[in-house]
C-alpha cells in the first residue's frame, strides 16, 4: 500500500493517473518497450522504469519522468519537426492518436530508429491531458541495415504499398554502385563496408544542403552570398557543409537573398496557428539551436576520436624513444675496437 499512496501523492487531483500508470508498471516487467504515460497539460512523460535512461541521456527525476524538452533534446535534428508538429496536433485536439516511426540520439552519439505509438483521451472539456503508449528501439530492428542505418527493402516495400493504396502521386528513384562486386573482391569487404557506409552518408548530407542548393540554383557563388548578407566566404561554407548554423535573423536575410520560405531552407512546416512573424521566428530558432546542438555533439564526438588517436601517436613515439635510448646504453656497454687493441696493448707492456 506504500507504493499505492506515493502514487496517489505523485499523481494528486489527477483522475486516473495513478491506477494507469501502477498498470504500465505491471506490464513494463514483461517487456522491452519503453512504456508511458504523459501528463499532456504539465509536459511531462513519466516512464514505468527508468531502463529508458541507461541507453539515452535523458534528465529524469526519482519519479522516471521527464520533461517534454528534455525529450526534443535526444530526438535527431532532422527528424525533430515532424515530432513537434505531432505533439502539436496532439495537444490541440486535432488528433488523438500519435504513431510515429524517428530516430534518437543515444548516449554514444549514435542514431536509433524507434517506432512511437500514443492515445490521447480528453478530459470533460474536451481538451487533450494524458495519452498512454509505448516507445520501441527493437521494432524497427528488421526495417533498417544495420551497415548504414537506412530503411531496407522490407521498410521500402511498406512504404510504396502505402502510397500505391492512397494514390500519392511521386517518384521512385533506383541508385547502384557499378562494380561494387569488383570493390569487394579486390580490397575486402571492409573497405567495401566503409564505401557503403559513405555513401549513405552522402546522400542524407545532400537532402539538408538546402543552402548550397538554393544558391546554386540562383547561380550566386559563395563569395556573392556573403557580400549580401556582410559575413565572409568561409562561414557561408561552414553552413553549407553543417559545421555551423546562422542565428534567426541572418537566416531571414538568408532566405530572403535565395528568394525561397525560411521553411523551404530549414524544412519545417510552420504550424497554421502560428501568425506573427515573432512566433514564425522563435520556432526557426527553435529548430537552428537543436540543429546547432546536434553538430556539437558530432564535433565533439570527432575530437574524441583525434585525441585518442594523438595520444596513442604521443606513446608511440616515447616507446620508440625509450628503446632507441636503451639500444644506444646496451651498445654503449660493449668495448669497442680500440678498446680492446689499448687494453692488449697495455698487458704487453706489464709484461
Amino acid at each position: 500500500m506504500q507504493e499505492k499512496n506515493t502514487l496517489d501523492e505523485l499523481f494528486k487531483g489527477k483522475k486516473g493517473f495513478a491506477e494507469c500508470y501502477q498498470t504500465l508498471q505491471l506490464l513494463s516487467e514483461s517487456t522491452d518497450d519503453y512504456l508511458f504515460l504523459a501528463d499532456l497539460k504539465e509536459g511531462k512523460f513519466y516512464f514505468a522504469s527508468n531502463d529508458i535512461s541507461k541507453r539515452y541521456a535523458l534528465r529524469m527525476d526519482e519519479n522516471n519522468s521527464c520533461g517534454i524538452d528534455d525529450w526534443k533534446d535526444i530526438v535527431y535534428g532532422r527528424d525533430l519537426n515532424q515530432w513537434v508538429n505531432d505533439m502539436e496536433s496532439i495537444c490541440s485536439g486535432r488528433s488523438l492518436i500519435h504513431d510515429l516511426e524517428y530516430r534518437l540520439v543515444d548516449r554514444n552519439s549514435n542514431l536509433v530508429w524507434i517506432s512511437c505509438r500514443g492515445k490521447a483521451e480528453l478530459d470533460e472539456n474536451g481538451i487533450p491531458y494524458v495519452m498512454v503508449g509505448r516507445t520501441s528501439d527493437t521494432v524497427l530492428l528488421g526495417k533498417t541495415d544495420s551497415l548504414t542505418g537506412l530503411f531496407n527493402s522490407t521498410k521500402l516495400m511498406e512504404h510504396l504499398d502505402e502510397m500505391l493504396n492512397s494514390r500519392k502521386e511521386g517518384v521512385l528513384l533506383v541508385l547502384g554502385v557499378d562494380n561494387f562486386k569488383n570493390i569487394n573482391t579486390k580490397y575486402g569487404r571492409g573497405h567495401g563496408n566503409f564505401i557503403l557506409k559513405r555513401i549513405a552518408a552522402l546522400l542524407e548530407n545532400s537532402i539538408d544542403e538546402n543552402i548550397k542548393i538554393y544558391r546554386q540554383k540562383k547561380g550566386y557563388t559563395q563569395e556573392e552570398v556573403a557580400n549580401r548578407l556582410h559575413v565572409t566566404r568561409q562561414t557561408i561554407s561552414k553552413w553549407e557543409k553543417n559545421y555551423s548554423v546562422p542565428d534567426v535573423e541572418v537566416f531571414v536575410k538568408l532566405a530572403d537573398v535565395l528568394e525561397v520560405q525560411t521553411s523551404q531552407l530549414l524544412e519545417v512546416k510552420v504550424d497554421s496557428d502560428v501568425q506573427t512573424t515573432e512566433e514564425k521566428q522563435n520556432a526557426y530558432a527553435e529548430q537552428l539551436a537543436h540543429i546547432a546542438e546536434q553538430m556539437a555533439i558530432r564535433n565533439r564526438q570527432r575530437k574524441r576520436i583525434w585525441k585518442t588517436i594523438g595520444i596513442a601517436f604521443a606513446v608511440i613515439i616515447v616507446v620508440y624513444i625509450i628503446l632507441i635510448v636503451m639500444n644506444i646504453a646496451f651498445f654503449s656497454a660493449y668495448p669497442t675496437t680500440e678498446d680492446v687493441q689499448t687494453h692488449e696493448e697495455t698487458i704487453m707492456l706489464e709484461e
